[in-house]
């Protein structure tokens, strides 16, 4: 599944297998069409490194999902990723 927003597609991949060639065929052209628009490819949901390998494949840039970490609550977020060290 796909859904294209404000800052271009995002690819959604939870619990499934990017085995179908239609699938991968549907995300290489969604990719290429977001790119030639100066658009974000985001792949949410990625959990394994199968599914990260053919993402950077297919050049989708950005992802995100278990693979990287799994979710924390916004204040962790928050004191993790956004507070600078002192």
């Amino acid at each position: 599944m796909y859904r294209i927003g404000a800052s271009g597609p995002q690819f959604r991949w939870a619990r499934r297998r990017m085995h179908s060639c239609a699938q991968t065929i549907l995300i290489l052209h969604t990719a290429a069409a977001a790119h030639s628009l100066k658009l974000k490819v985001v792949a949410v949901g990625v959990e394994t490194e199968e599914q990260s390998g053919i993402l950077r494949t297919l050049q989708c840039g950005e992802m995100q999902g278990f693979l990287f970490t799994k979710p924390v609550p916004a204040d962790v977020f928050e004191l993790r990723f956004l507070m600078k060290a002192d």
